[in-house]
Order: structure tokens, then sequence, then C-alpha cells
């Protein structure tokens, strides 16, 4: 069996992060939300838009809820799917998912709640996202465990494998941001989906495959 590893952000997504949209979409159709959780909104705007990994795991705007509401939250804006992810990316997807002994894991420093309801929609099963606390079923504004970015995506995706016990014969990796130089340095084969100025620069270097629409012309 072999492994295709994909990030979510950049590369299957168009263009925002799946948590961006996620936050405009409360703000857009949740008018309640926007009062009772305005105040949190610099903080969550932070969190998306920073460097700094504590900063990344402030889910503040998301204390207070319920698991029931989150999970009826996040099916309705899986409706909105289809229209956040890149036309190519799906495309490469779908053509990855379809290889013979091939299963797929998404691999992200997005919610965990997001992440699964994109695999739901891609119909995969395998995912590694931020977990969220919860007390007495509600959720407390924090990630936590490993958060999946940057370098941290190794040792989530060497925790997954592990707890799962799962073993490959070859584990590929698509992903798109400077930050993933470190997955993609540590998986057999390394494909660079629309990547950022950087991440070109590193993978051509070391001969990573460029998956990218002109390429495909």
């Amino acid at each position: 069996m072999k492994l295709a590893v994909f990030d979510i952000d950049g590369t299957l997504t168009a263009k925002h992060s799946l948590e961006y949209t996620f936050v405009g979409f409360l703000f857009r159709n949740k008018p309640w939300l926007a009062v009772m959780q305005l105040w949190r909104w610099p903080i969550t705007y932070l969190s998306l838009r920073g460097k700094d990994f504590a900063i990344y795991r402030n889910k503040s705007y998301l204390k207070g809820f319920s698991e029931t509401q989150l999970t009826a939250l996040v099916e309705e804006f899986a409706k909105t799917l289809p229209a956040q992810l890149s036309p190519f990316s799906i495309d490469l997807f779908t053509k990855v998912k379809a290889q013979p002994e091939t299963e797929i894991l998404l691999l992200s420093g997005t919610l965990e709640p997001l992440a699964e309801a994109l695999a739901k929609y891609l119909g995969i099963r395998r995912y590694v996202a931020a977990a969220l606390e919860t007390q007495d079923g509600v959720y407390t504004g924090r990630a936590i465990g490993i958060f999946p970015r940057g370098q941290s995506k190794v040792t989530a995706l060497e925790n997954y494998l592990s707890e799962q016990q799962l073993h490959y014969e070859k584990i590929s990796a698509y992903a798109d941001h400077a930050g993933d130089q470190y997955l993609l340095s540590h998986v057999d084969e390394a494909h660079m989906v629309n990547p950022d100025a950087t991440l070109r620069r590193y993978g051509l270097a070391r001969s990573w495959r460029l998956e990218e629409p002109s390429r495909t012309k």
C-alpha cells in the first residue's frame, strides 16, 4: 500500500485557508455571532494571519460553542466546499486517489471538524488536523495536542501512523507553502502544488515534482 498526504490550505483550496473562510461564513450568515463574538475577532484575525504557534492555537472565537452547535455549523458550511476548492488541485487529487493501492491522508493545521467535513466530501476517511479542547461538551477556545503546521506536521504524521499501526511501502506528499518543506523532505516523493516562491526555489533545487496548471499543457 501507498500513502498520499495532502495539505489543505492553498493546496486543495483555491484562495483562503479553510478556517479563514469558515470564520467569514460565521460572521456573514450568523449575525448573532457577530454580536456575541465581536470582541474576540481581533484575536481570531491574528490567529489566522500570525506567525506565532501560540497565536495559531488560540481559537477563542469558538469558546462557548457546544459540540452539537459546532457540528451543525460545520455541516452547513460544508455545502460551500465545492466553491472553495481549486479545480486543478481537485483534478490532481482525483487522479492520485484513483491510483491502485493508494490511501490518502489530509494533513493540515485547519480545525479538525473542518478537515473531517472535507474528508467526507472528498470520499476519504483519514485526516489529521488541529484538535480542539472541550470541557463538558463545550469548546474552550484552545487547540490541543500537536499543532500540524510547519515542522510539526512531520511529528503529527509519524504519531498518526504509529497510533493507527499503519505501514506503507511509499509515502508521497502534496503541498504549496514554504513551511511544508519539512513534510516534503520527510516523505519518499515530494510534490509542490502551485507553490509559493520560496518553496519553488527550495524544491526545484532538490528535483521535487512541480504540479501546476501550466505544466499540464
